[in-house]
C-alpha cells in the first residue's frame, strides 16, 4: 500500500510541473523579494516596462533592417549591439496552485522517505523473523537428529533383545522337542500300561461276572414210541454258572426245527419269552430250567416225525437264556443249539450234537433290545 501511495505522489508531481510559454520557450519562474526589485528601479530611474512591451519595441526597431537584408544580395552584414533595454519584472501574486506546485515535490520526496523508512523497517522485521525461524529450524533439525540417533540406538537395542529372545525360544523349542519325545514315550508307555490294566480289569471283571454253560440237554417223555417225541418234543436243559458271582435269570426261549437252519436265528414259536421269576444260579451250582407247560410246547405232524426218524429231515433245538449280574451290567444272553445226530429206541431216543449249526446260534452276547422306529416297527440296539 505504501508503494502505491509513493507512485501516486510521483505522478502528481510530474503532471503539475511549469507550463511552456506561448511562443514555445519555457518561462522560468522568477523568484525575488519585493524590496530588492524596488531598489533596482530607484537606481536606474527608469520606467517599468513589461516583457511584452519590450519585445514589441525591439521588433519595430529591427523591422527595417530585416527588410534590407531580405532585399539585398544575401550579403553578410555585421550588426553591433550597443545596449539592451532595461527589463523590470513585476511581482506576481502566488496562488494556491503555485504553492502546491512549489511544495509538491518536497512533500512527495518526504513521503517517499517515510515510505522507504517503513519499508526498511518491514524488511528489518522480516529479516529478524526469518532469522528466528532459521534458529528454530536449526534447533528442530538438531533435535530431530538427536531423536533419530536415540531411536536408532533403541532400535539396535530392541533388535538385540529380539535376537536374544529368538535364541532363547530356539533353545526352548529344542528343549520342548526333547520333552515332547520323552512325553510321547511316556504316553506310549502309559497307553500300554492302560491297555494292560484294562485287559487285567476285563479279565478280573470277566472272571467275576457270571458265565453260564449248558451242561446237559436230554429228551424227555418219549417212552417206547420214538415217533411221539419228534411229534411233541420236550427236553430237559441243565445250566451251570462258571463265574464268581450269581446270575439272575430273566427269561428264556426254546425252539424246535425240522428244516435246515438259516444263517441268522429266528426265534419264533410258543416257547418264546418264557419269564423266569426269582431264578438265581449260584457260582459252581447247576440249574435245570423248568419244564414247558402244554401250551408252550411245539408239535409237528406224524408224517414229519416219521421223516425225522427215517433221517429224511433234520431235527434241531435252539434258544437262549437271558440273565443279569450284581454289577448292573447290560443283560446278557446264552445262546445254544444242538441237532439230532442218531435216533435210538428206548428212553435215550437220540444223541445230541452241538457245533453243527451256524456260528450265530451259539455263544454269549448282550441282549439286543429293540426300540420303536418312526414307521411303527422296531430295531435292535
Amino acid at each position: 500500500m505504501l508503494k502505491s501511495l509513493a507512485i501516486a505522489l510521483l505522478v502528481t508531481a510530474y503532471v503539475q510541473s511549469p507550463e511552456s510559454a506561448p511562443n514555445g520557450t519555457a518561462q522560468a519562474p522568477v523568484r525575488g523579494h519585493g524590496k530588492i526589485q524596488r531598489q533596482r528601479d530607484k537606481d536606474h530611474n527608469l520606467p517599468v516596462i513589461t516583457p511584452t512591451e519590450a519585445n514589441a519595441a525591439e521588433q519595430a526597431a529591427s523591422a527595417p533592417r530585416q527588410r534590407e537584408q531580405l532585399t539585398g544580395n544575401d550579403k553578410e552584414l555585421a550588426v553591433n549591439i550597443t545596449g539592451l533595454p532595461s527589463v523590470a519584472l513585476a511581482e506576481k501574486h502566488k496562488s494556491r496552485r503555485d504553492s502546491v506546485l512549489e511544495w509538491g515535490p518536497w512533500v512527495a520526496n518526504f513521503l517517499l522517505v517515510i515510505v522507504g523508512g517503513f519499508q526498511a523497517l518491514l524488511l528489518w522485521r522480516s529479516w529478524k523473523t526469518v532469522g528466528r525461524q532459521a534458529d528454530t529450524m536449526d534447533k528442530q533439525v538438531a533435535e530431530a537428529v538427536k531423536a533419530s540417533a536415540e531411536a536408532a540406538s533403541i532400535s539396535a537395542e530392541t533388535l538385540a533383545a529380539i535376537k536374544r529372545q529368538a535364541d532363547l525360544m530356539e533353545k526352548q523349542s529344542e528343549s520342548i522337542e526333547t520333552q515332547t519325545g520323552i512325553l510321547k514315550d511316556s504316553v506310549a508307555i502309559a497307553r500300554d500300561s492302560a491297555v494292560a490294566a484294562k485287559a487285567s480289569a476285563d479279565i478280573a471283571i470277566g472272571a467275576s461276572l457270571p458265565k453260564l454253560v449248558v451242561e446237559e440237554l436230554i429228551a424227555v417223555g418219549a417212552g417206547r414210541h420214538v415217533d411221539s417225541f419228534f411229534q411233541y418234543p420236550s427236553v430237559k436243559i441243565t445250566v451251570k454258572n462258571y463265574g464268581q458271582t450269581p446270575a439272575f435269570l430273566k427269561f428264556w426261549c426254546l425252539c424246535f426245527s425240522v428244516e435246515d437252519l438259516p444263517d441268522m436265528p429266528v426265534y419264533e414259536g410258543p416257547a418264546v419269552g418264557i419269564v423266569l421269576k426269582k431264578a438265581v444260579i449260584e457260582p459252581g451250582i447247576p440249574f435245570t430250567l423248568p419244564a414247558l407247560s402244554s401250551f408252550h410246547r411245539q408239535h409237528f405232524s406224524e408224517e414229519v416225525a416219521q421223516a425225522v426218524v427215517r433221517r429224511e429231515r433234520p431235527f434241531s433245538v435252539y434258544g437262549y437264556i437271558c440273565y443279569g449280574d450284581i454289577f448292573g451290567s447290560p443283560l446278557r444272553r446264552l445262546k445254544f443249539c444242538e441237532a439230532v445226530l442218531n435216533v435210538f429206541g428206548g428212553d435215550t431216543v437220540c444223541d445230541w450234537w452241538e457245533g453243527l449249526s451256524p456260528p450265530d446260534y451259539a455263544g454269549t452276547d448282550n441282549y439286543p433290545f429293540r426300540e420303536k422306529t418312526e414307521d411303527g416297527g422296531s430295531e435292535a440296539n
